[in-house]
């Protein structure tokens, strides 16, 4: 079957605004995943520095670990925090009752690492589930690495979310394009886009989805030449 003129001219579009927005959404994605597991590292590093000045707090008493004690009705969110005394020689000392008798999750190279005083940053998986891990060293001619960790399948959880949230963005943005046109789509899927982030101002977002709709449209139509996606509202203003 021959298509018509409109349709393969419909097609090609389709196809070449679907790539573009394809690549923007992964663009999000990368760019929101990286800001959420540098923000991630930024905590875990200060959590260490903290646990490590309390793990000597009582120079009487040695290197020692303090874990928070927790009610069992406690309705509060807390981090999900394990920690490992861990001397030169890569034993463990002391460790987070949620390790259980886990052997030392920062070993070789990253110790060594860790007791020359830096702070790496390393993937663990504790008990079976995935977290991220940073150490730093005691001082004393006798140095033990505190290592400090958080676990991340609620961030690895919120990452899939995310993931699929924009992968209906996209399939409904080409979806709502091909029936509605650009503009009036890309105007619904930038209120609903925004609700999903937590807007509690439709009416804005939609207004601001709109100008933005427009000025891409014609910025395409007018400047470049290519149709992008008439629909009801750029055939209403075509007429003018």
């Amino acid at each position: 079957m021959t298509l018509s003129f409109r349709s393969r001219l419909t097609f090609r579009w389709v196809t070449g605004f679907g790539l573009v927005l394809a690549l923007a959404l992964a663009v999000v994605f990368v760019g929101i995943r990286s800001f959420l597991v540098r923000d991630l590292d930024a905590q875990l590093r200060t959590l260490a520095g903290t646990e490590l000045a309390s793990a000597v707090d009582e120079p009487d008493q040695g290197v020692h670990l303090h874990e928070f004690p927790r009610d069992a009705n406690d309705q509060q969110i807390y981090a999900d925090k394990f920690v490992q005394l861990i001397d030169r020689r890569g034993q463990v000392l002391m460790q987070s009752p949620v390790l259980g008798a886990s052997r030392a999750l920062i070993v070789g190279g990253t110790l060594q690492a860790a007791l020359e005083g830096h702070a790496p940053l390393v993937e663990v998986t504790a008990n079976g589930r995935p977290g991220r891990m940073t150490a730093l060293a005691t001082a004393g001619p006798e140095r033990y690495a505190v290592a400090v960790g958080l676990f991340t399948d609620k961030l690895n959880q919120t990452l899939f979310q995310l993931s699929v949230l924009l992968g209906s963005v996209w399939l409904g943005s080409l979806a709502l394009t091909a029936v509605l046109g650009f503009t009036l789509a890309s105007t619904l899927m930038f209120t609903c886009v925004a609700r999903g982030f937590g807007s509690q101002r439709p009416a804005r977002d939609a207004a601001l989805g709109l100008v933005m709709a427009l000025a891409s449209y014609f910025g395409f139509a007018k400047v470049l030449g290519i149709n992008i996606g008439a629909g009801l509202v750029e055939n209403a203003l075509g007429r003018f």
